[in-house]
């Protein structure tokens, strides 16, 4: 099973523009965002960091850590 994920920059919003033309190229986002993305999340820790097998998928580890950097 696959963990819950949130909206993508890429995915069109109910406005004409994406979420990626909000956010500048070289902002700061970009560059964490990138690297949460490369981390082994499992070897630094996070508890469940694999997605369950049963039950209602809870969220992607590396989602909510982007969210609290």
């Amino acid at each position: 099973m696959a963990y819950i994920t949130g909206k993508r920059g890429s995915k069109v919003t109910m406005f004409p523009v994406t979420l990626d033309e909000f956010i500048p190229a070289e902002h700061a986002c970009r560059v964490s965002a990138a690297f949460v993305n490369q981390l082994e999340m499992a070897e630094l820790g996070f508890l469940r960091s694999a997605a369950a097998k049963t039950g209602r998928p809870g969220w992607d580890p590396r989602d909510l850590l982007k969210l609290y950097l």
